[in-house]
């Protein structure tokens, strides 16, 4: 199998990857069914990138499929004309894709616990049952942009997405909706403060023979406060009712 991530790493990142951040409140949920049968952009706050075989890297453009393509990128992925949709990647040779979301905290809190939802699908078949393949997900508190190569970005392996039909030996479109479970992971000890940004990812990988193609829909996050934020929530509260009871 090859290793693509660290290629990845070795890249500095360029303008073109500017990435519109999220703001974000408490909670995050996105379906992408905003994108629509036919939509080939990102929802706001996503972006991905490609890398190639050359050592070339660039922005993709998410195309539209129910799982019959073969060629390596980001899709849009659902049943032809169907309003319920996901985002998916197909790695090849030429093209290993990763994408992702920024998220800016303007809360005013501090999150202690971070918890990541969603749901796993797999719209197309890969040809070798030897290999299980993942598209891995990572997050991290320092990146600029999801292809930074000088951000600290930490594993959460429980919200990759997975290959479910693992021991087909045939390439071929699938339905997602029949084969997908559900994905969720949690970071404790966040300390994400008050004004920066939260920075989630998945990478590809090209393994042996053809890939399978696996999206993510219903993402979710949702967080909890560090205990001194509610401690000043407490205090605040009792100084309401103080004054409740002065009056």
């Amino acid at each position: 199998m090859k290793k693509p991530i660290i290629l990845f790493g070795i890249l500095t990142a360029l303008p073109w990857l500017s990435q519109a951040q999220v703001s974000f409140n408490g909670s995050y949920t996105e379906n992408f069914d905003s994108l629509g049968p036919a939509g080939t952009g990102y929802p706001a706050g996503w972006s991905g990138v490609r890398y190639a075989g050359t050592g070339a890297i660039g922005p993709l453009t998410p195309g539209v499929t129910a799982g019959a393509t073969n060629t390596g990128g980001l899709y849009n992925v659902g049943t032809a004309g169907d309003a319920d949709r996901a985002l998916g990647t197909l790695a090849s040779g030429t093209t290993i894709p990763r994408f992702g979301l920024q998220l800016a905290n303007n809360s005013g809190s501090t999150y202690d616990q971070i918890t990541f939802s969603g749901v796993s699908e797999q719209w197309r078949t890969g040809n070798n049952a030897t290999v299980n393949e993942t598209a891995s997900f990572e997050y991290s508190f320092n990146a600029t942009d999801i292809n930074d190569p000088s951000a600290t970005f930490q594993p959460l392996s429980s919200m990759d997405l997975v290959e479910i039909q693992t021991s087909s030996i045939s390439g071929g479109a699938i339905d997602g909706h029949a084969n997908q479970i559900l994905i969720s992971g949690s970071i404790s000890g966040a300390n994400w403060t008050d004004g920066s940004t939260l920075t989630i990812r998945w990478s590809d990988h090209d393994d042996t023979g053809t890939d399978g193609l696996y999206a993510i829909d219903n993402f979710g996050v949702t967080t909890v406060p560090e205990p001194s934020t509610f401690a000043l929530l407490g205090l605040g509260a009792a100084g309401l009712l103080a004054r409740r009871f002065r009056c």
